[in-house]
């Protein structure tokens, strides 16, 4: 939404409700943007995994992954990402920055990256995919590597990863991947950190939603994104807080076309 200073002292409350909401109100002066209003936001507080959790039930081997079961959830086709860390399509990419502060990509199995303690130290929120979330509540071959990554930061992700969640782990539990306690556990556990806001999840507002479409719009023809992945993506870029980590091969070659930074992937 735009608007001009003058109308804008005259609904100022409005604009504050419609601000707080989420939604993107543009303040100008002689035609031309000055000022912003953004909800506020409360100070982050750390993400601790739950290792007790995480490790009290090892792995089934050979079961479905929680990409393989989000990924065909949002297309209806088996997923490119193996949480071995095997795959096909797209080289998994990472940002870093060179010498000169000059942005760069660099394949993540080709460059050898800094001890992820000193990498991390560099972001102030990480936004997880859902497929992530998983596997810091069920154990996966790569949770420990995803664990380890999120433990102690500031963690965030989509309202629609709360539903997303849901439904991977009885597609999980439908599956014979993890057992009917398990699914309750890790959701209880889930849900926990979402009410104590340790785990934040942005809503979805009308600006979201455009900037979803506008998205889409970017990246067509080159990356054939669904409308869940757009939304992600869209949450992420309102946020504005990096990086985005996804094991999804879709989002990761939309991430690119966007220049929005990634996570690196398990070796």
């Amino acid at each position: 939404m735009v608007i001009n200073v003058r109308a804008a002292k005259d609904q100022l409350s409005s604009l504050l409700e419609q601000a707080a909401r989420g939604n993107e109100v543009i303040i100008t002066s002689d035609g031309e943007p000055k000022a912003k209003l953004v909800p506020f936001r409360a100070p982050r507080r750390a993400f601790r995994v739950d290792w007790e959790l995480l490790r009290s039930v090892k792995p089934r081997p050979g079961a479905k992954s929680a990409e393989e079961i989000v990924r065909e959830e949002r297309d209806g086709r088996p997923s490119l990402w193996c949480s071995d860390g095997s795959g096909t399509g797209v080289s998994p990419v990472c940002w870093l920055h060179d010498s000169h502060g000059r942005d760069a990509w660099r394949d993540a199995r080709a460059t050898t990256l800094e001890p992820w303690p000193r990498f991390a130290a560099r972001f102030w929120l990480m936004y997880l995919d859902t497929a992530i979330l998983v596997k810091l509540f069920v154990a996966e071959p790569d949770s420990e590597f995803f664990g380890r990554m999120v433990d102690g930061q500031p963690v965030c992700s989509s309202a629609i990863a709360y539903t997303e969640l849901w439904s991977a782990l009885l597609g999980k539990e439908r599956a014979g991947s993890i057992a009917t306690q398990q699914r309750v556990r890790a959701w209880v556990a889930f849900r926990r950190n979402v009410e104590e806001e340790l785990i934040r999840l942005e809503p979805l507002s009308e600006a979201t939603l455009k900037k979803a479409n506008h998205i889409l719009e970017q990246c067509h023809p080159r990356v054939a994104l669904r409308s869940l992945h757009a939304l992600h993506l869209a949450a992420c870029d309102q946020l504005q807080e990096w990086p985005l980590c996804t094991t999804d091969l879709r989002m990761r070659q939309a991430a690119e076309v966007l220049r929005f930074p990634l996570s690196p992937l398990p070796a």
